[in-house]
């Protein structure tokens, strides 16, 4: 039997009602939908060769049907419901509409990411009217011209 410290970890898997586990397209992911129109993946990654490091990605249905950038109301039900409190919210995909947080399985690992100083930030805005949130994506343009 494999010792708990040194068991592989597994994506997180939400807790609370109204969550449905979706077939994900993303191999080793769970992908969960909410019944409030939350969708998040979950996945465990190796960033950087870092060591594992448990990611999960917000996205949320708006009124309209469409996928947009996840509000302050969904990310807090997202960090509740996947036990991602002490995670850090760090986005750099070039589709800006998914929300990523992450959190090294080690927690001696946890630190903030060397890329906040190395990436120029752009902010904006996530989520509907009314519940608004600060949205930072950080764009790498080492070797742009």
């Amino acid at each position: 039997m494999t010792p708990a410290s040194t068991a592989p970890a597994e994506p997180r898997r939400p807790r609370g009602d109204g969550w449905t586990e979706i077939v994900s397209p993303l191999q080793g992911a769970t992908m969960w939908t909410h019944i409030t129109g939350v969708k998040a993946s979950s996945s465990v990654d190796d960033v950087n060769g870092d060591g594992p490091t448990w990611h999960v990605g917000v996205t949320q249905r708006s009124a309209s049907g469409a996928t947009v950038r996840a509000g302050r109301t969904a990310m807090r039900l997202a960090r509740w419901a996947f036990d991602m409190k002490e995670a850090e919210e760090d986005n750099h995909g070039p589709v800006r509409v998914l929300r990523s947080l992450w959190l090294p399985v080690d927690p001696a690992r946890r630190k903030p990411c060397a890329c906040k100083a190395e990436t120029p930030e752009e902010v904006s805005e996530a989520g509907a009217p009314g519940d608004r949130d600060a949205y930072v994506w950080r764009v790498d343009r080492r070797g742009a011209s």
